[in-house]
């Protein structure tokens, strides 16, 4: 998992935001609470616009920080 959190932060930073989300999208198949790959897919999603979608993320990270 953290090998491919690293890529996704890594296309982020290449502003490759759909491959970003492919990413995280993988990781959180097996781990469906991993706040890394939710919060790196919604930085990926405001950087697409997808306003709704990236607050529900946030929010969810913000109110589960530290239970997981």
């Amino acid at each position: 998992m953290p090998l491919r959190l690293n890529l996704a932060l890594c296309y982020l930073k290449l502003d490759m935001n759909n491959e970003a989300i492919e990413v995280c999208n993988s990781v959180l198949k097996h781990d469906k609470t991993n706040i890394k790959a939710i919060f790196r897919r919604a930085r990926a999603r405001s950087r697409r616009s997808e306003w709704s979608e990236a607050m529900y993320s946030c929010l969810w990270c913000s109110e589960n920080q530290g239970t997981t």
